[in-house]
C-alpha cells in the first residue's frame, strides 16, 4: 500500500499536497504546458508542447499552431528550422527523446521559394528544404516562456477553456484521474490520454487509469474552468539533493491536522509512506479506497461478439479488461489523417474512441470479422480498413497500414493520402 498512500497525500483536499522542485529550471523540465529546449541568460526560453498535433499538410499546421490552446495557453506557434533541430538536440532522439518525438518527419514555419518547407527527420536528425508543403507530416507546436524567481512557490493553476484543449499534467506524484479531477467532474464532458483511453466523469468510467507526471492529455470541458489545479508547491527550506537523502531514510507514517502541516510536509520529505487525516479516516479506509480502484472488471459471463461498453467485444483479457469496436463503420471514405480524425471525434455512446493498432485490426478481422468462425459479427465491409500503425521505410514517405477485411485479413502498407474504411475502437 505504500505507492497508494503516497499518491493520496497528493489528491484529498484533506491532506496537504507537497511537491519538491529545484531552485532553477533545466532542459527536460516541464514547464508552463511544455518541455523546456531552450534556456536564456535573461530567464527567457522555449518549450515545446507535451504531445504532436495531428499529422498534416503544412497549411493546416500553421493554421492549428495558431489556433492551439494546450494547457490553456493560447500562445503556441510552429518552430522555425532553427528551432525545430534545437528540439531535436535536445529534448528530442539526438538527446534521449524526453520529448517523445516520433521517429519521423516534423514540419517546421521556414518556408522556400518552390512551396516547400524546411523540415527535420527526427530518426536521425536530417534537415531538407523539398518537403511539400501538401505532404503529411508531424508537427509539434512551441511557446515562448519567461522563467518566474518565485516560480517553486506559486500556485500553477490550469485554465480549461470550454470544448476541447490540452494540459500537461506536472505534479511528481501520479493520481486517479477520478480523484484527480473530483471537484470539477460536473464540468467536464470526457478526459484522453496518448492511446485514446478515456474518463467519462457522468458516466463513473475511468478507463485512462492514473494522471502521470509529464504526460500530456486532452479535455472537453462543458463550462470553462480557470482556477483549477492538482497540486500546490511548498518550500521547505532544503535542496533536492538534501529531500532526495531524506526521502530514502524512510518514515512510517504521520497524521496531519492543519495545525501540525510544517511536521507533515517536513515527514513526508523524509519518506513518509503514508498519512492518516484526524477526521475519521484510517489507514483501513484508505486501503479499501485503493482496493475500489483497481480497475473495472466486465462481466464474468461477457463473450467475444457480446454487445458491452458501446461497443462489440473482440477481445477479453484475464483480468475481465477488453476491447470493443464500434458497432459500425464511421461514415464515408477517408485518408489516414481522416481516419485519425474521425477516431478523435467519434463519441458514440458517450465514450471515447481510437483508431486501432494493425495488430488490433487483425484481431478484429479473426474475432468479429470475415475471418471469424462466427461470421461477420461486426458487419465489417468487403474493403480495406486504416490502422494508426505507420510503415517506417527511412526514406519518408508518407505510408501505414491496412487490413484487407474481403478475403483473408492480409496486410498492407500504402500512401496515406489514399482513402479506405475506419472502424473505432476503445478499451474497457
Amino acid at each position: 500500500m505504500k505507492n497508494f498512500t503516497q499518491k493520496f497525500i497528493g489528491i484529498l483536499a484533506l491532506v496537504f499536497t507537497i511537491s519538491f522542485t529545484v531552485n532553477s529550471q533545466e532542459i527536460g523540465d516541464v514547464y508552463e504546458g511544455g518541455y523546456i529546449f531552450q534556456i536564456n541568460e535573461d530567464g527567457t526560453g522555449l518549450v515545446a508542447d507535451l504531445q504532436d498535433l495531428d499529422q498534416m499538410n503544412w497549411d493546416s499546421a500553421m493554421n492549428l499552431a495558431e489556433a492551439s490552446i494546450s494547457g490553456g495557453y493560447n500562445d503556441w506557434y510552429l518552430p522555425s528550422i532553427e528551432e525545430l533541430e534545437l528540439m531535436y538536440s535536445t529534448i528530442g532522439q539526438g538527446a534521449d527523446n524526453t520529448g517523445g518525438f516520433a521517429e519521423y518527419w516534423y514540419f517546421s514555419s521556414s518556408e522556400t521559394s518552390n512551396n516547400s518547407a524546411w523540415s527535420v527527420d527526427f530518426l536521425n536528425g536530417a534537415t531538407t528544404s523539398f518537403a511539400s508543403k501538401t505532404n503529411a507530416l508531424r508537427v509539434r507546436v512551441i511557446r515562448s516562456v519567461t522563467f518566474g524567481e518565485d516560480e517553486n512557490t506559486e500556485n500553477s493553476y490550469l485554465n480549461l477553456p470550454e470544448g476541447w484543449s490540452m494540459f500537461g499534467y506536472t505534479c511528481i506524484d501520479s493520481v486517479d484521474a477520478m480523484v484527480g479531477f473530483a471537484e470539477i467532474s460536473d464540468k467536464i464532458e470526457i478526459v484522453k490520454d496518448e492511446w485514446g483511453l478515456s474518463y467519462l466523469p457522468s458516466w463513473d468510467f475511468n478507463a485512462m487509469g492514473s494522471l502521470e507526471f509529464s504526460e500530456g492529455y486532452q479535455i472537453k470541458m462543458i463550462e470553462e474552468v480557470t482556477d483549477f489545479q492538482f497540486c500546490t508547491t511548498i518550500t521547505l527550506g532544503a535542496s533536492q539533493e538534501e529531500l532526495d537523502a531524506a526521502y530514502d531514510n524512510g518514515v512510517a507514517s504521520v497524521d496531519i491536522t492543519s495545525d501540525n502541516a510544517d511536521v507533515a510536509a517536513e515527514a513526508y520529505s523524509e519518506g513518509a509512506a503514508s498519512v492518516t487525516p484526524e477526521d475519521g479516516i484510517s489507514q483501513a479506509d484508505l486501503d479499501a479506497l485503493a482496493e475500489s480502484y483497481a480497475g473495472y472488471t466486465a462481466p464474468l459471463d461477457l463473450q467475444i461478439g457480446d454487445l458491452h461498453a458501446g461497443g462489440i467485444v473482440f477481445q477479453i483479457n484475464e483480468n475481465g479488461s477488453g476491447l470493443v469496436a464500434a458497432m459500425e463503420d464511421s461514415e464515408g471514405w477517408h485518408n489516414w489523417g481522416q481516419a485519425f480524425t474521425q477516431a478523435c471525434t467519434y463519441n458514440s455512446e458517450g465514450y471515447g474512441w481510437y483508431l486501432p493498432s494493425l495488430e488490433e485490426l487483425e484481431l478484429m478481422y479473426i474475432t468479429i470479422g470475415q475471418g471469424s468462425p462466427e461470421g461477420n459479427i461486426g458487419g465489417f465491409a468487403n474493403n480495406w480498413y486504416w490502422s494508426s500503425s505507420e510503415y517506417d521505410d527511412n526514406y519518408g514517405y508518407d505510408l501505414a497500414w491496412l487490413v484487407n477485411f474481403n478475403y483473408n485479413g492480409s496486410s498492407i502498407y500504402n500512401y496515406k493520402t489514399s482513402s479506405y474504411r475506419v472502424r473505432v475502437i476503445r478499451a474497457f
